[in-house]
């Protein structure tokens, strides 16, 4: 079952306050069972039948305007905002964003995003680089992915982290309270998931306590080294300073 992000504020906008009823409702289905990249096979009387109520598709177009975009011989709809308000900037380094920009680009409905290059530039782009190659003249300016970040204990923190990514200090408290005290798996569990996007498949990871337990659980099955008779400090808590004796 994906999850995806909504907008509680959504019922004070201009857009559900307009909507009769029963378009209210059909807003609401359609942009949960659009696909990833907010496509919605147009079904009406599937639609109808799951909502029980009686609608026609030229009304749902006149009523919704721009908020959707109808093509494929109208088979199909497309949500543009669907996209600036589940991923923000889609990049192409990720590969759910890519999976996204695959799909927007096969139906020529990247143009109708703000913000997102023209399949044409990209290929203007690419033969510029081919003549640099070649020894051509002329500067190719190209803008430079930012990197991710790893800071001195091997934490990883990526750029334009999404709002739902908890941070490390949370991650390790959870493993913290559930027996693990070294902070190692804390720190692999969330490497492993910075590094995607806190993304599982094509959904945005909400519930990460939850895949943390597995996580924990999982790693109990592993055959454990022996023990050092030292016991290791954590390297993400601050020992705490005793102090002195009057």
């Amino acid at each position: 079952m994906a999850k995806r992000m909504t907008d509680t504020d959504k019922w004070k906008k201009p857009l559900l306050k307009s909507l009769p009823p029963e378009y209210k409702l059909l807003w609401l289905y359609i942009t949960d069972q659009c696909d990833h990249a907010g496509i919605w096979d147009v079904e009406i009387d599937i639609a109808e039948t799951r909502l029980g109520i009686i609608l026609s598709e030229d009304a749902a177009l006149e009523k919704l305007g721009d908020k959707v975009i109808p093509f494929d011989g109208g088979t199909k709809w497309f949500i543009p905002s669907f996209i600036s308000f589940q991923y923000g900037d889609l990049n192409p380094k990720n590969k759910v964003h890519n999976s996204v920009l695959n799909i927007l680009t096969k139906y020529n409905l990247t143009e109708k995003i703000e913000g997102l290059p023209s399949p044409l530039q990209g290929a203007k782009d690419k033969a510029k680089d081919k003549d640099k190659e070649k020894g051509g003249v002329g500067e190719i300016k190209t803008e430079q992915q930012e990197p991710i970040q790893v800071d001195a204990t091997g934490i990883l923190y990526a750029p334009n982290r999404p709002e739902h990514a908890p941070t490390f200090e949370a991650v390790n408290e959870f493993f913290w309270a559930q027996g693990k005290k070294d902070g190692v798996e804390a720190k692999n569990f969330f490497n492993h998931y910075e590094g995607l996007g806190w993304m599982q498949g094509f959904s945005a990871i909400f519930s990460w306590r939850s895949i943390a337990n597995k996580w924990i659980a999982n790693t109990k099955n592993k055959p454990q080294p022996k023990e050092d008779p030292q016991p290791k400090r954590n390297p993400f808590v601050k020992p705490v300073q005793q102090r002195p004796s009057e």
